[in-house]
């Protein structure tokens, strides 16, 4: 949830508690409630208390645009060779700093492989943004070719020739997009064992434990040692996904039973629920307003400060040059006096 400047604590933990609250009930009042996977469906249901019946879950239909341009993996000479790619919007709950750890530890313990990451994406935090490039630089010092970019276009991401995606996320992803791409690809995919991902990839890729680098360090040592495992990943790529003909038809059912067994009344009260938004709101604008007012009045009396403190500094500036410009005269004056004083040989 986002927060505003004039929002502390309390104020973000009850627009969250009444989030929760509208959410629940509106969730309750379904007959039936839709989910594109299985642990994301796992957690609706933990969270609304629904009937197992009432959550359904009803893949996303493959409409990637990407194309296979890859060949099945062939053998890159003696030296073992692994081309790693990620790419998204880097960000600590995406995991990318896991993905680096792995990687530098795959390069040390097996220093003759030829390794290479593609890191694609750019980095918003800019304190995430330094831990990132010190862990990219320990890795470039581990002989691991990178390649950085901020960004990418759709068709720049269709020419990526990679062996294998790695998406270590941290998160619980009720989908994941970029596997959706990397599957379109036909590029086997490494995800962490959380959320959507892992029940997506199947025989596609695989799973290891969230946050843990050396259990993704040993999926890629696997992989690089035994690269035939990637030719029937990219196999199982082909078959991945459901088509949008199947997606529709899957919904329409699902509607139908839910027109069939529609209450007659909403089991809860919605227009109180309106009335009770619109107050909420109404005091968040007068908040938002009293805040603005707030700033502008900081940001007067600190122009108002500065100004002072430029006056004052300039007058000082003046009294000194008055101060020194009176040193001057007093030595004038005293010189002249010396000069034209008693015992002075100067005609009167």
């Amino acid at each position: 949830m986002s927060r505003e400047a004039w929002q502390d604590d309390s104020v973000v933990a009850r627009n969250l508690e009444a989030y929760a609250v509208d959410m629940l009930a509106e969730t309750r009042a379904c007959t039936r409630v839709i989910a594109p996977s299985r642990a994301h469906a796992s957690v609706v249901a933990r969270f609304s208390n629904l009937p197992q019946d009432v959550v359904r879950v009803v893949p996303h239909p493959r409409t990637c645009e990407l194309t296979p341009r890859r060949a099945a993996p062939e053998a890159k000479g003696t030296r073992p060779s692994l081309h790693v790619a990620h790419w998204g919007h880097l960000i600590d709950y995406k995991g990318p700093h896991v993905l680096l750890d792995a990687m530098e530890g795959l390069a040390r313990a097996c220093p003759d492989a030829r390794l290479r990451l593609s890191l694609w994406g750019r980095v918003d935090d800019e304190a995430y943004r330094e831990r990132l490039e010190r862990l990219l630089a320990s890795l470039c010092s581990a002989g691991v070719a990178v390649e950085r970019r901020a960004t990418f276009t759709h068709g720049e991401l269709g020419e990526l020739d990679a062996d294998v995606a790695v998406f270590p996320s941290l998160a619980h992803e009720s989908w994941s997009f970029v596997v959706d791409e990397a599957l379109a690809l036909a590029m086997p995919v490494l995800v962490s064992e959380r959320g959507a991902p892992p029940e997506r990839v199947g025989d596609a890729g695989r799973s290891f434990a969230p946050g843990d680098a050396r259990a993704l360090e040993a999926c890629l040592r696997d992989l690089l040692q035994d690269p035939t495992q990637l030719t029937a990943m990219q196999t199982a790529c082909a078959t991945a996904g459901t088509s949008l003909a199947a997606h529709a038809q899957a919904l329409e059912a699902i509607y139908e039973e839910a027109i069939a067994e529609a209450p007659s009344a909403l089991p809860c009260d919605f227009a109180s629920k309106v009335a009770a938004a619109r107050i909420r709101r109404s005091f968040e604008d007068r908040a938002r307003w009293l805040d603005a007012l707030r700033r502008s009045a900081e940001a007067e009396v600190l122009a108002t400060r500065k100004d002072a403190e430029l006056s004052f500094s300039q007058a000082s500036q003046v009294a000194a040059q008055n101060a020194a410009h009176q040193a001057d005269i007093a030595r004038l004056v005293e010189a002249l006096a010396k000069r034209d004083g008693p015992g002075s040989d100067r005609p009167a």
